[in-house]
């Protein structure tokens, strides 16, 4: 695998030529807002009104998330990216600010007229080794447990060092997090950092099961924007399933992945296939005994436990209303989820058939 040769903040590389395009790669940091709380207290260390225990952190910063660019763009492929930006955006919300820094540029193989290519000089800075030091120290605390993430200012810690904390991050947003803008922030900005491998990891049983219903929620609604989806994770989770973990399944395979490809149409298709029997558990059914000794029958709903007549398409608690899958107002079920999913899986078909 080839190392990352040239970067540039340029759309072409002088001299050289372009042979492919690989397709955009990025990598972000979540800047805690206390690594500036120095920063109009600390006068001894301003000097041509820099705080240069500030910037030598950024800078450190700054060399990681270029490293981490570095990597994702050579497991694509590429020797070389181009048109780099960096950026910093502000996160605000619940009282609290945070900066976000994002690089992004376009991965590519490129190669020189003479083919006589000379890597780039990678020195590792000051800056850069003390931010890696303080790296390693917080992943040995980890390990140890002298440190647990158990807010937001901890969690802060994680992003800022690029530390994955694996299933962990499960229990962080069922018990730690509130339904605030900075809190669905920085879960955005820690989930984007993982890898696809990497979501489908945390895409377990247990862990659809361990989450709170708004926390559930939650977890899809950043799914959805960073475009996580994974077909064969999905037929793993509905298959020999609680209801529960069927109901929470119908809004997941409504997830699309950010790009669909021909290797995913096989999976697709296996899945579509093997929704209606994984669901045919619904309704859950109990047999009740009248007054004059006569059973009937009741689907029971699973989200209120309520019991409804047979007829009733909906739970008649007024303060649930779901359907036999636990689904508020029966927004989706599972025939209405083949439609959706048949229907992408024909354009999917046509497209690659097409070209």
């Amino acid at each position: 695998m080839s190392k990352i040769k040239i970067i540039t903040t340029t759309s072409n590389i002088e001299g050289w030529n372009i042979e492919k395009y690989f397709g955009i790669v990025t990598h972000q940091i979540v800047v805690g807002a206390n690594l500036f709380r120095d920063v109009f207290s600390s006068f001894r260390d301003v000097f041509g009104g820099m705080v240069k225990s500030y910037q030598n952190e950024l800078k450190g910063m700054e060399d990681h998330a270029l490293h981490q660019l570095k990597k994702k763009a050579t497991k694509m492929g590429a020797n070389a990216i181009i048109a780099l930006k960096v950026d910093f955006d502000e996160i605000s919300g619940g009282g609290k600010s945070m900066f976000m820094l994002s690089l992004v540029g376009t991965a590519v193989k490129a190669s020189a007229p003479d083919e006589k290519i000379i890597a780039q000089n990678e020195m590792l800075t000051s800056e850069y080794l003390e931010y890696l030091v303080s790296r390693e120290q917080l992943l040995e605390e980890l390990v140890t447990k002298e440190f647990h993430v158990e807010n937001t200012d901890e969690f802060e810690e994680i992003l800022k060092f690029n530390i994955k904390i694996g299933s962990s991050i499960i229990e962080f947003i069922n018990e730690k997090t509130q339904n605030s803008d900075t809190d669905t922030e920085l879960l955005t900005a820690y989930m984007t950092s993982l890898s696809n491998e990497e979501l489908s990891m945390l895409m377990t049983k247990e862990n659809i099961q361990e989450l709170g219903l708004s926390k559930f929620h939650k977890l899809v609604a950043i799914l959805k924007q960073i475009g996580w989806a994974n077909y064969d994770v999905f037929l793993n989770l509905i298959i020999q399933s609680n209801v529960k973990i069927l109901s929470r399944c119908l809004f997941l395979m409504q997830l699309q992945p950010a790009k669909s490809t021909k290797e995913q149409i096989p999976m697709l298709e296996k899945l579509i296939s093997s929704i209606p029997s994984a669901y045919e558990v619904f309704p859950v059914i109990e047999t009740k005994v009248g007054v004059f000794g006569k059973e009937k029958e009741k689907w029971k709903c699973i989200k209120c436990n309520n019991l409804n007549n047979r007829e009733q398409v909906v739970c008649t608690n007024p303060d649930c209303n779901s359907n036999i899958y636990g689904i508020p107002g029966d927004e989706i079920n599972p025939e209405q989820l083949v439609k959706l999913l048949k229907r992408r899986l024909k354009i999917i078909q046509e497209y690659y058939d097409a070209t």
